[in-house]
């Protein structure tokens, strides 16, 4: 699940955390799944990684 997300170079423990906060936010909002994740990428930017990287430097 952390190469599908992305998270897989990512400190295990902060991988981790992101994921649990994810299914933790799904169970409170009674969103689905699949319809979180669909939502999450009509507003997602492939580039994130890099604005990321270059904003910390």
């Amino acid at each position: 699940m952390l190469q599908k997300l992305g998270f897989e170079q990512l400190d295990a423990d902060l991988a981790t955390a992101l994921v649990n906060q994810t299914i933790d936010l799904l169970s409170a909002v009674q969103v689905g799944y699949h319809d979180f994740f669909f939502a999450l990428t009509e507003q997602f930017s492939p580039r994130w990684r890099e604005q990321i990287f270059t904003s910390s430097i």
